[in-house]
């Protein structure tokens, strides 16, 4: 009866600490995206200056001056967020909720967010990057998104092993994704995977 009973406390324990986990994630997200969506629209329009300067160059050589410029800005920008998310989730992952079931709630609060971190990546795509084409932009942010998701990730103190079986599967090559932000080859991974995309189907 007492084992029992130690059991149950436990458990009621448990349910307490997700339900504040929630709570918090709930708001963290809230200011993040907030947080993201003026950052990026900040160094995407720096990045248009910068591009439309060079107006004279045909389209070809203006993508690939985007992919270029846009890189790095992209992973200063979600590093920095990545920062600010990581130092106020760590705390989570070494109480009882433990690593796996905070990677699980990331990824949840990441989806049902999905619509605010979205709309300024896709006007990013298309403005910064230039990619027109409906299904190449649809990618492009797909594949941003999914990079800050594996940023928060790993800057939060989930593993990427953890990360990577959390459910965040909607894209192909979640797992590199993951490897790259650890090993600090992003912008090769970036510049690389946005080329192919828009390149597909030429």
């Amino acid at each position: 009866m007492k084992l029992l009973m130690e059991q149950w406390r436990d458990y009621i324990n448990e349910a307490e600490e997700e339900e504040l986990f929630d709570r918090f994630l709930e708001k963290t997200f809230g200011k993040i995206a907030g947080l993201f969506g003026d950052g990026l629209d900040a160094s995407g329009e720096e990045v248009s200056q910068e591009i439309e300067a060079e107006e004279q160059l045909d389209e070809g050589v203006l993508f690939g001056l985007g992919i270029t410029l846009a890189a790095p800005a992209i992973v200063k920008l979600f590093t920095g967020i990545a920062k600010v998310f990581g130092n106020t989730v760590k705390g989570w992952t070494g109480k009882d909720l433990g690593i796996e079931k905070v990677a699980e709630k990331i990824n949840y609060y990441a989806d049902k967010f999905h619509h605010l971190f979205e709309k300024p990546i896709k006007f990013f795509v298309r403005k910064v990057l230039r990619i027109k084409d409906e299904a190449k932009a649809k990618q492009a942010t797909d594949l941003l998104f999914h990079l800050l998701i594996a940023f928060l990730m790993i800057y939060s103190g989930v593993g990427a092993a953890q990360a990577a079986t959390s459910g965040q599967t909607g894209l192909a090559g979640f797992e590199s994704l993951l490897a790259a932000v650890k090993a600090g080859e992003v912008r090769a991974y970036l510049a690389n995977s946005l080329k192919t995309i828009a390149s597909s189907g030429a």
